[in-house]
């Protein structure tokens, strides 16, 4: 049996029941934001991996390259056995290294990105921002640029900066072309209903469900919404 779409205008007629049942998303959400947020920067990972072949050339950047490979090797291997918090101090020496020494080289550029997740993972915040505001202009026009923006826009939300998180996240919503835009637009909701903005979280929701019906984040707000 396919499921019964809810439309704007009946939720706008029942706000009680939609509050409740968004609040039962808040809670997943809640419940389960580290799982999506760490789950998303693990895809943020392989994508640049990915992405980096086509900003690395082997003929003039194969030390930047090798020394971006060995810190991030050093970063997954000292992950299997401390925390976060220590891991980040023994690389940041390395990451410092690539991020000045080798700014201008594409691998400089990369690790500028991978830093951020790794700041932000550590808890280290005001770095986080500082790398993805950076990465944000150096990535502009690319296919790394909205993962510099979804980056910049959930360490906004870890300092707890809704206004900012809000929006970076709209700017990802407002790109029908990113792999990102059903992630923004269920952020975008969450956001404002956690800072009581109802009818904007409905037509964040609403779009979400409408233009990404197959998004398993579309997925857990028609459960919820539709109890």
């Amino acid at each position: 049996m396919a499921k019964q779409r809810i439309t704007r205008k009946k939720l706008l007629k029942e706000p009680d029941e939609f509050i409740t049942t968004t609040g039962k998303i808040i809670a997943w959400s809640r419940e389960y934001q580290h799982h999506v947020i760490y789950g998303a920067i693990g895809f943020f990972a392989l994508i640049i991996i990915v992405a980096g072949a086509r900003f690395v050339s082997e003929n003039n950047e194969n030390k930047a390259t090798m020394l971006l490979q060995k810190a991030v090797e050093k970063y997954q291997a000292a992950m299997e056995s401390d925390d976060s918090g220590n891991v980040f101090s023994e690389v940041q020496s390395d990451f410092d290294t690539l991020m000045t020494k080798y700014a201008g080289k594409s691998a400089g550029k990369l690790a500028t990105l991978t830093y951020g997740n790794i700041c932000y993972k550590a808890g280290e915040t005001d770095k986080a921002i500082r790398a993805y505001e950076k990465s944000v202009s150096i990535f502009k026009a690319t296919s790394l640029y909205p993962l510099a923006v979804n980056g910049l826009a959930y360490a906004y939300e870890q300092k707890k900066d809704f206004p900012n998180a809000l929006k970076y996240y709209k700017i990802l919503a407002d790109d029908a072309t990113s792999v990102l835009t059903d992630m923004a637009l269920f952020n975008m909701g969450r956001l404002y209903k956690l800072t009581g903005e109802s009818e904007k979280s409905i037509d964040a929701y609403q779009k979400l469900l409408m233009d990404y019906p197959d998004s398993i984040y579309a997925e857990v707000v028609d459960v919820d919404v539709s109890v």
